[in-house]
């Protein structure tokens, strides 16, 4: 299990508390989205459509995803990247701790089709359409 000191935080860290990447002193969330985003935006397409996922860890109140959403939509408005849809949820939360992750769906015609449409199950609930 990673262990991390107060005032730090911890890029790429493992669901189960496996070491991130880059460990660095905490600073604000448009500082740390930014950062993240930088490392995840190198896997996507400028001018594609994509549906965002910021999940937040327990501990990370609803507001503080709200910011960290609006920091994602801009840098991806930024890139060239059409912002689809955002989900904005605690829906993978291991216990006993705060942070978030951020997830990229990458829509093509078909996955945008089968995205829109709406969906329920225990944990997921989407009414369809797009933002």
């Amino acid at each position: 299990m990673c262990e991390l000191p107060d005032g730090f935080v911890e890029f790429g860290m493992g669901f189960n508390g496996e070491p991130g990447t880059k460990r660095e002193e905490l600073s604000s969330a448009d500082a740390i989205t930014e950062a993240l985003m930088e490392q995840l935006l190198n896997e996507v397409p400028a001018g594609c459509e994509a549906a965002f996922m910021v999940n937040g860890y327990g501990f990370t109140s609803m507001l503080e995803l709200c910011i960290v959403s609006r920091k994602v939509s801009e840098i991806a408005e930024a890139n060239g990247i059409v912002n689809v849809h955002s989900f904005i949820d605690t829906l993978f939360s291991p216990q006993g701790t705060g942070g978030f992750s951020v997830s990229i769906l990458i829509l093509d015609d078909e996955l945008k089709e089968l995205y829109q449409k709406p969906c329920k199950s225990p944990l997921f609930r989407f009414q369809g359409g797009s933002r």
